[in-house]
């Protein structure tokens, strides 16, 4: 499972390199089909939620994120540290 979350996670940070939200998207999902308590889906899915303005899948992945994990850095830094919205 190591070996899979890597390779979404690397696929997910690519995609979102090249604007590709679809397919970022995608490997996020992917990420949290192998481990749904893995905070870098939850965080890719944030940001790519707040990237594209949409206001409340961006509070539900953080939300969810920063109650999985939350010492996770990523998302706190880009949630100001907030974990109820």
């Amino acid at each position: 499972n190591s070996d899979r979350l890597l390779f979404a996670w690397v696929r997910g940070a690519l995609c979102e390199e090249k604007l590709d939200n679809q397919c970022a998207e995608h490997a996020w999902d992917q990420i949290k089909s192998i481990d749904s308590g893995e905070p870098r889906a939850h965080f890719g899915l944030a940001r790519l939620a707040k990237d594209l303005g949409n206001d409340s899948q961006y509070i539900a992945a953080s939300t969810l994120g920063l109650r999985l994990a939350p010492t996770y850095k990523p998302l706190l830094q880009l949630t100001g540290g907030r974990y109820e919205f």
